[in-house]
């Protein structure tokens, strides 16, 4: 740990001094180190360092995420990602002193790739932390909440939005002569837009403070409200505010297909498109709390007569439930690329929810950052077959990347055999199941639940961004009114 802790000082000191030659040198050195055997806590602090290294070296090369379209992929910023996560998995007691800062450096490095809704609720800001975590934390998170305020449909989660960036900076502002770290009192200082929003948000967001409490008097029987407190807590409501607070107020699924101009007499069907994939995800999620939670009638599990393989298989319906869950998301993946496909104009005829179809429809349209997230959301979703030999070449490193894959080939085209253990009876080169604990289907579910439910977003946004950048039409541009479907009529 001492020659570490040495190296740890260089690593400070090059990337202060953006030394490119000296940063690269220390890459070699610690990369080095993985390859001996070493405990994981050391493990977990040399990703630290060799996260903080590739980030520097990322913007000492200028990298730019949205250059996927030309292949100039920025390969220091996705390495950076990949050391990042595997030191959080990695994380013990032992290496606590670092976790504010492994957690904040990997939502700023996610964050480049513009996939800002996946990280909001990791950036931390308790400044009795002694590091400069919830200082950068802080203003990294309002600055983010600002950019996507600009990008939602409805004009009132704008404003939560900003209010909740003007009270993080407005904390920042008054802890901020306790860091050290020099460039966020200048950033608050000579940032237009965050002098203009401390200067005027008093005045702005007064009588706001309350305003996550506003429907905690919820009227619900038990099981409804133990279904949409789960889904608050996972934070899966297809509502932009759950990623705000997990209070009552943001219980529910109010994401719309955005503001958007149509020819004289087209129909709703963007928003009708949009709404069938929005159910799609509202019943995989449904059926995943059931699953999860392990409700389901016993009837219909008796009487089955299923073969033990003896390793604790779990051939239960609840089970069966969460498989039905993780098969549907990978259903409204699709769904968006179709919408996509139509939106955009792509004209593609074999349309599905990966990197390469989403840089063969948008390498030549103008750029637009919520494409970008979801050209990375999907690298992540893809398993790179080289990733074992050639890791050079993983441009969206996600350490569960194959295993989600496999789950998903597993249930559609071939056995996924959900057991505690691995059998120790037979013989395990005749068994072709791919093999999972249910607590690992269970993470894996929720992921892919979570991710879905990003893309949806970005997808919203990307529309919102597009539509901005549309020129104004000299025609006339007629609104019509879109009516909502009821809950008394969703009965049949």
């Amino acid at each position: 740990m001492h020659n570490l802790n040495e190296i740890a000082g260089k690593a400070d000191e090059a990337i202060f001094s953006s030394n490119q030659e000296e940063i690269e040198q220390l890459i070699q050195t610690l990369e080095k180190t993985l390859d001996d055997t070493i405990s994981s806590d050391l493990e977990c602090y040399t990703r630290y360092i060799l996260g903080n290294l590739y980030h520097r070296l990322s913007y000492i090369t200028a990298e730019n995420p949205s250059n996927w379209r030309s292949d100039n992929y920025p390969d220091n910023l996705t390495i950076e990602i990949n050391h990042l996560r595997q030191a959080k998995s990695l994380l013990s007691d032992k290496t606590s002193a670092i976790r504010n800062e492994i957690k904040t450096n990997l939502a700023n490095a996610v964050s480049q790739q513009r996939r800002n809704i996946e990280v909001l609720s990791d950036w931390h800001h308790d400044f009795s932390a002694l590091s400069d975590a919830p200082y950068v934390s802080s203003l990294s998170k309002a600055r983010e909440l600002i950019w996507i305020s600009h990008w939602l449909n409805d004009p009132s989660h704008q404003n939560l939005y900003r209010y909740e960036a003007y009270r993080l900076l407005s904390t920042l502002q008054e802890n901020v002569d306790k860091s050290d770290h020099p460039k966020i009192k200048e950033t608050l200082n000579t940032d237009r837009q965050i002098v203009s929003i401390l200067e005027k948000g008093g005045n702005f967001f007064d009588g706001y403070e309350d305003w996550q409490s506003l429907y905690n008097d919820v009227q619900y029987e038990p099981d409804e409200k133990n279904y949409r407190r789960w889904c608050l807590q996972n934070r899966l409501f297809a509502n932009p505010i759950n990623d705000l607070t997990t209070e009552w107020i943001a219980d529910q699924d109010i994401l719309q297909f955005p503001n958007h101009i149509v020819s004289i007499g087209d129909g709703p069907y963007f928003l009708a498109a949009f709404s069938a994939l929005k159910r799609e995800f509202c019943f995989a999620r449904f059926m995943a709390f059931e699953g999860i939670n392990g409700f389901h009638p016993e009837y219909e599990n008796k009487k089955l007569f299923l073969t033990n393989t003896l390793d604790y298989v779990h051939y239960d319906g609840a089970i069966e439930k969460i498989k039905a869950a993780y098969r549907i998301c990978f259903s409204v993946f699709d769904s968006i690329a179709f919408l996509m496909n139509s939106y955009f104009e792509c004209k593609s005829k074999h349309i599905s929810f990966s990197s390469r179809w989403i840089k063969d429809n948008f390498k030549n349209k103008d750029s637009n950052y919520f494409i970008d997230a979801l050209y990375w959301l999907a690298c992540d979703l893809t398993d790179n077959p080289d990733v074992t030999s050639n890791p050079e070449k993983w441009k969206a490193p996600n350490p569960h990347a194959a295993e989600i894959r496999k789950i998903r080939n597993a249930i559609e085209h071939g056995w996924l055999r959900v057991a505690e253990q691995d059998s120790r009876v037979w013989d395990k080169d005749s068994d072709f199941a791919y093999v999972i604990t249910p607590q690992l289907l269970q993470e894996r579910t929720l992921e892919v639940l979570k991710l879905a439910r990003s893309a949806m977003l970005y997808l919203c946004m990307a529309v919102s961004y597009n539509e901005s950048q549309n020129e104004k039409s000299e025609g006339l541009v007629v609104t019509s009114p879109v009516f909502m479907i009821d809950d008394e009529f969703m009965s049949f």
